[in-house]
């Protein structure tokens, strides 16, 4: 709860409502289930009169005790609690079952829930002004906990739903037969046919992409993201580890399948090469993706920025380059695991309150040089163990090749291949996908490309492609 303040420096009295706290109440210990209607709605932390506070609390001490709400045991809860006399004594309960409400009680509960949200912006936004005016205050840090304020109303806005089984299973057999319709394929594929017919990204999802230094986690997310993005799929991509302009030369090289490397390396003097690059800039260009580098991550800042691009782009999909770098001065804890396991479960819920699937990057722990070159488990995530609880998917990149692999167990060439390893899925089986790592242009292909049906693209390589009699000027 933000803490509340003194509000008397405005000359006004801060907002209230009296009269629905004591409708609310006596309708509780009036009517029986009536406070199973609004316990969803309501904490005792929300009614403005501290007489009504006590009352609620004792209201729910008896529902935890699964005992009777009813004028009588309101009061000897009270009583145990050596408050009766502090709320007016039992006159004063029995007065407010003569007030309770007759109509809807769920809409008297909300009011005094806006009323609470009303006194928490005023707390805060005056709290940030107070901290704004002192000197040697530090924005960065003052806007990080306006941040957070603000994230914590939001939350205090959301709605439990709460619906008919049969309405719910209409809409279940609705995506069944969607379901079907895509052949199993999520709403939301990587167009790597044989990973998604392995693993479905669905909406709400927290998927981890892991794997040592040099696995390609972070272009395997950006080559969704643009895969998502060409079929119309809006997709937002946030980085604490790289510029701007990395990533999206990264998305030009991937999209026209060139080396860039090659080309600052050796130069270019051949003009098809280089409309190639204009060509795959071109399309770049044009794609739905959002993008915002910032050498600090923050979780309030990922927070806001995912739910503005939700709101004017309607994104699809969002992907975070890593988790260990996100930081949020508003926890208190000294424990590193702690702080992770807070980020992850916050992305978990800003998943699904957005509605969309999130691909999380992160490291794994390296803390046993031993386990270097092996393929990991879930128990190699770094501080692994909220992460895995958070995550709805976990799946690690794992390049054989990089570690000096030349044939896997059954004589066949691991050139160019890379393992997606499926270590959970909520709902679905673990399995291995293999897939097609090109390094030139760090882009993810179908292992088998004949059953897929996407032929590969060959890279051009530089030094072949220069053209020495070109007077071709490159950019």
């Amino acid at each position: 709860m933000i803490n509340s303040i003194d509000t008397a420096g405005f000359g006004k009295i801060p907002p209230q409502a009296r009269d629905f706290e004591e409708a609310v109440l006596g309708a509780i210990m009036s009517h029986e289930g009536t406070f199973l209607t609004v316990c969803d709605i309501l904490t005792a932390d929300m009614f403005y009169v501290e007489a009504h506070k006590y009352i609620y609390e004792a209201i729910e001490t008896l529902s935890k005790a699964n005992a009777p709400i009813d004028l009588l045991t309101v009061c000897e809860s009270l009583k145990k609690a050596e408050k009766l006399e502090y709320i007016g004594g039992a006159y004063a309960l029995a007065k407010l079952t003569n007030l309770g409400a007759t109509g809807d009680v769920s809409y008297h509960a909300t009011i005094i829930k806006q009323k609470y949200i009303n006194r928490q912006i005023i707390s805060s936004s005056t709290d940030t002004i107070r901290l704004a005016y002192k000197d040697g205050g530090d924005c960065f840090d003052i806007l990080d906990k306006w941040r957070a304020d603000v994230i914590k109303m939001d939350a205090l806005l959301a709605v439990s739903k709460k619906r008919d089984i049969s309405t719910i299973t209409q809409e279940a057999i609705d995506e069944i037969i969607q379901s079907a319709q895509r052949k199993g394929i999520s709403k939301y594929p990587t167009y790597l046919s044989s990973f998604d017919v392995n693993l479905s990204a669905d909406a709400g999802d927290l998927i981890i992409i892991s794997g040592e230094a040099g696995m390609s986690k972070t272009s395997f997310v950006t080559d969704l993201g643009r895969r998502q993005a060409k079929k119309g799929l809006p997709f937002g991509f946030m980085s604490g580890e790289m510029k701007d302009v990395g990533i999206v030369q990264r998305l030009i090289a991937q999209e026209g399948a060139v080396n860039l490397n090659e080309y600052a390396k050796y130069g270019i003097n051949n003009k098809q090469l280089l409309d190639k690059i204009y060509q795959a800039a071109d399309v770049v260009s044009k794609l739905p993706m959002y993008i915002s580098e910032n050498s600090g991550l923050k979780l309030p800042e990922i927070v806001s920025t995912a739910r503005k691009w939700k709101k004017d782009h309607n994104i699809q999909g969002l992907g975070i380059d890593f988790l260990q770098l996100i930081k949020d001065s508003t926890v208190k804890t000294n424990s590193r695991a702690e702080l992770i396991g807070y980020v992850a479960y916050a992305l978990k819920g800003l998943a699904i309150e957005l509605s969309i699937p999130i691909w999380l990057i992160c490291t794994l722990n390296r803390g046993d040089k031993k386990d270097y070159g092996k393929r990991p488990i879930l128990a190699s995530l770094k501080e692994s163990g909220d992460i895995e609880y958070a995550a709805d998917k976990v799946v690690f990149l794992y390049r054989p090749e990089y570690f000096g692999a030349t044939v896997d167990s059954d004589g066949g060439s691991v050139a160019d291949k890379c393992e997606a390893i499926i270590a959970k899925y909520r709902g679905g089986p673990l399995n291995t996908v293999d897939l097609r790592f090109d390094k030139g242009c760090t882009k993810f292909y179908d292992w088998d490309y004949d059953s897929s049906g996407i032929q590969k693209e060959k890279l051009i390589p530089m030094k072949d492609a220069i053209d020495e009699n070109s007077n071709y000027v490159p950019f």
